[in-house]
């Protein structure tokens, strides 16, 4: 088995929403790569209270968009959609399909993210996915589709003890707090018609100290110092390779603990490329300590290994790769940022 790699094509959409008593639209055009109108056309549906969580476009022409009816007063970190709606375009057709989604009642979702395939045009959405019904039931929620089709396939991959029990996190009270973390980040097509799907355990919280002033007078009314900030925490990256028919062919778990404050997260997380059909992770060791920079191989058949590349602080870089992007088959270029002073670093293979 392996990953599919970018085709040299490109395709190109632009698009409107459109929110009314009658429901809710999303008009699209098709342009070609010299930015010729191709087609036009527009997915809709009769229901309020309707997000446009995802709008893509392969290098074929295949359209995705993935609609989401959010409940209504859900806080917005929870799990706050209990429907899921896609469209697909497929320009051989000319034809813009509503996908029957018959999601179970009592699942509710969060997270999605989407991907289409440049060689199968399959289009696969993932999210996490918690039934209100059974709390213990949780995990991770695959949709996938061909280009002419309007019937999905559904898989439901429920997160357990076990599992949970194997990653670095937080000190949680209940497994069920643990999983509830981890979210899917990337989806990787794959020639067998499936896809990887990559997840990081990921969680922020505000932080509030309260001190007395040490200078006098006090104040008669107990006036204090108040200080907030963020406290961000990005843990392990996992990997679950599922096929066509939703098996899961393997599953790999590369661990890490980053925590930062007050930077939002920036400087955590990974940067993701694909190098000789292995997926490279790439990402600060601990940001404010060691100084390395690690980089994690994932193989087709779910083998990883690391390295240390290089030490940021003796090079003084402050490497950023989340906003890292791969150039070429074999170049990454990750930014890095320290007291005002950019630099880009590029990574050869």
């Amino acid at each position: 088995d392996c990953w599919h790699s970018i085709p040299s094509k490109i395709g190109f959409s632009f698009f409107s929403i459109f929110e009314d008593k009658a429901g809710f639209s999303v008009k699209y055009q098709v342009l070609n790569s010299d930015l010729e109108f191709v087609a036009d056309g527009v997915f809709e549906i009769k229901q309020k209270d309707m997000i446009l969580k995802s709008f893509k476009i392969n290098d074929n022409g295949v359209v995705y968009a993935v609609m989401a009816h959010q409940i209504k007063g859900s806080d917005a970190n929870d799990y706050v959609y209990d429907q899921l709606y896609s469209f697909i375009y497929n320009p051989t057709t000319q034809l813009g399909l509503e996908q029957h989604n018959e999601i179970s009642e009592g699942l509710r979702f969060k997270n999605i993210i989407t991907e289409i395939d440049n060689f199968s045009n399959r289009a696969y959405t993932a999210s996490n996915y918690l039934n209100k019904d059974n709390p213990e039931d949780l995990g991770l929620f695959i949709l996938s589709t061909e280009p002419n089709s309007a019937h999905t396939l559904q898989h439901r991959y429920p997160y357990t003890k076990e599992a949970m029990s194997r990653l670095h996190s937080y000190d949680a009270k209940d497994w069920k707090d643990q999983a509830m973390i981890i979210r899917p980040k990337q989806i990787i097509t794959q020639s067998d018609g499936g896809c990887v799907v990559i997840s990081e355990g990921q969680y922020q919280y505000t932080k509030v100290i309260r001190s007395t002033p040490y200078s006098y007078p006090y104040s008669m009314y107990g006036d204090m110092y108040t200080k907030v900030y963020d406290q961000n925490h990005y843990f392990d990256i996992s990997a679950a390779s599922i096929d066509g028919n939703g098996k899961i062919n393997w599953t790999a778990l590369m661990p890490k603990m980053q925590m930062t404050e007050g930077d939002g997260g920036m400087y955590s997380s990974y940067v993701l490329m694909e190098a000789n059909n292995v997926l490279k992770f790439l990402f600060n060791e601990d940001i404010y300590s060691n100084g390395n920079f690690v980089e994690y191989n994932l193989n087709p058949a779910g083998e990883t290994k690391n390295m240390s590349l290089l030490n940021s602080q003796k090079d003084e870089l402050v490497l950023i790769p989340q906003k890292g992007l791969q150039i070429s088959p074999t170049e990454v270029v990750i930014p890095s940022e320290q007291k005002r002073i950019l630099q880009l670093v590029l990574f050869k293979y």
